[in-house]
């Protein structure tokens, strides 16, 4: 019985935790585009709010964990060229 009773509370637990990560991959997305589509002024504004800034890096580095390429790497990359030295 206290097998049993382990087993579901190991389950409830990883669904528990898998809700909370697909949650803030949506809320990730949502601020994203809120960002994509804000004029510059906007979005400053937006990002004054600590929560909403702390909530998008968080779900930043959770979702790039997922992409094949961190985008930040790929623009690093670039900018260490040698047509960007002297810029």
């Amino acid at each position: 019985m206290e097998r049993k009773r382990d087993l579901k509370s190991k389950q409830k637990s990883s669904v528990t935790s898998k809700v909370a990560e697909n949650l803030k991959s949506s809320k990730f997305r949502f601020l994203n585009e809120q960002l994509y589509c804000s004029k510059s002024d906007d979005a400053v504004k937006m990002f004054k709010d600590a929560d909403l800034f702390a909530d998008y890096h968080e779900g930043y580095r959770q979702q790039v964990k997922k992409w094949p390429k961190n985008p930040l790497d790929l623009l690093i990359s670039e900018l260490k060229k040698d047509k960007y030295v002297d810029c």
